[in-house]
C-alpha cells in the first residue's frame, strides 16, 4: 500500500525565497506518484558548506507547512536542514461513509512524505544517511507509519500522537468529534473504525524496534487523554524517550517552548 516506483521522475522545482544567516528558505514543488497535483514544501537549508543532516517535519490537523518555520530556523542554526511538507489531508475531516477512499488518501500522504526523502537524497547539500521525521498530531500519525516503512530514517520525534486513530473517531469525547458522530447514520462510524484499524499508529510502532523514538505530550492536552499517554510508556525503553510537559490545550503543546527549545538538542541526540 505504501510502495511506489522510486525511479519515477520527481519533477522537482525549487526556488530560493530568501537567504539569511540562520539559513536559506526554498520553495519546493515535487511530483508524488499516482497524484495529479504536486506536493509543496518549504526547505530550510543551513548556510554551511558540506552535507547537512535533515528533518522532515509534518504539521498537525488544520495547520499547513508554515507551522514548523520557527523550529526549522532553530534547527538550521544547529546545522540541520528541514523539509516542511504541506499535507492537505490534515485540513479536512475523513469522509466516514467512504473508508476505502479515505485509506487511499492517507496512503498517498505517506507516499508523498517518502517521496520527499527521495528528493533530499538527490541533493549534494543533504546527508541522506542522517535523517529523521518530526510530526505533530496528524503529522505524528503519518510520521509513525513513515518511520516504520522507510528504512532510510534514523529516528522519529512524535508529538501528541494518538495510538489508534480509528478508535479516536469512535470514542473521543472532544466536542468536535461528538458533533461529527451525531451527524452520521447508525453503523457508519463502526464500519469506518473496523476498516481503518490497519492504519493505526500502534500497528506500526511495533515495527520500529531498531529506530529511536522520542514521544512528546502535554499534560493539559484535551485531545490526547492521559490513558493514551500511558500506553506509550510501553515504547519508552532502550533508545526511546517519552516526556510529558506542562501545557494547556492541544495546540499549545505544539508551541511549548520547553519542548521546542530545551529538547532541540534531544532531537539531535536521538536522531543523528
Amino acid at each position: 500500500m505504501f510502495e511506489y516506483d522510486h525511479s519515477s521522475s520527481i519533477e522537482a522545482n525549487s526556488s530560493t525565497v530568501w537567504t539569511h544567516i540562520q539559513g536559506n528558505l526554498h520553495e519546493l514543488a515535487y511530483r508524488s506518484p499516482e497524484s495529479s497535483e504536486c506536493a509543496r514544501a518549504w526547505l530550510i537549508a543551513p548556510p554551511q558548506s558540506g552535507p547537512s543532516p535533515f528533518v522532515v517535519a509534518l504539521h498537525g490537523g488544520g495547520q499547513d507547512r508554515d507551522a514548523y518555520l520557527a523550529e526549522a530556523r532553530l534547527l538550521a542554526e544547529n546545522g540541520i536542514a528541514s523539509l516542511l511538507i504541506d499535507l492537505p489531508a490534515a485540513r479536512a475531516f475523513p469522509n466516514f461513509s467512504c473508508p476505502d477512499e479515505e485509506q487511499d488518501r492517507f496512503a498517498k500522504t505517506v507516499i508523498t512524505v517518502r517521496r520527499s526523502v527521495d528528493y533530499l537524497s538527490l541533493r549534494s547539500d543533504i546527508d541522506a544517511t542522517r535523517g529523521a521525521i518530526v510530526g505533530f498530531s496528524f503529522g505524528a500519525w503519518i510520521g509513525s507509519i513513515v518511520a516504520a516503512v522507510d528504512a532510510r530514517l534514523n529516528g522519529a520525534v512524535l508529538i501528541a500522537l494518538v495510538p489508534r486513530m480509528s478508535e479516536f473517531w469512535r470514542a473521543s469525547s472532544h466536542p468536535e468529534v461528538l458533533h461529527l458522530r451525531e451527524a452520521l447514520q447508525p453503523g457508519i462510524m463502526d464500519n469506518y473504525t473496523e476498516r481503518s484499524k490497519w492504519l493505526d499508529a500502534s500497528e506500526y510502532l511495533q515495527r520500529c524496534s531498531k529506530l529511536p523514538l522520542f514521544f512528546q505530550f502535554g499534560a493539559g492536552d484535551e485531545v490526547i487523554s492521559q490513558e493514551y499517554v500511558r500506553e506509550f510508556t510501553l515504547y519508552a525503553r532502550k533508545t526511546n524517550q517519552l516526556k510529558v510537559y506542562e501545557s494547556g490545550p492541544h495546540y499549545e503543546m505544539f508551541f511549548n517552548s520547553n519542548a521546542r527549545v530545551i529538547d532541540c538538542s534531544g532531537y539531535e541526540s536521538i536522531c543523528f
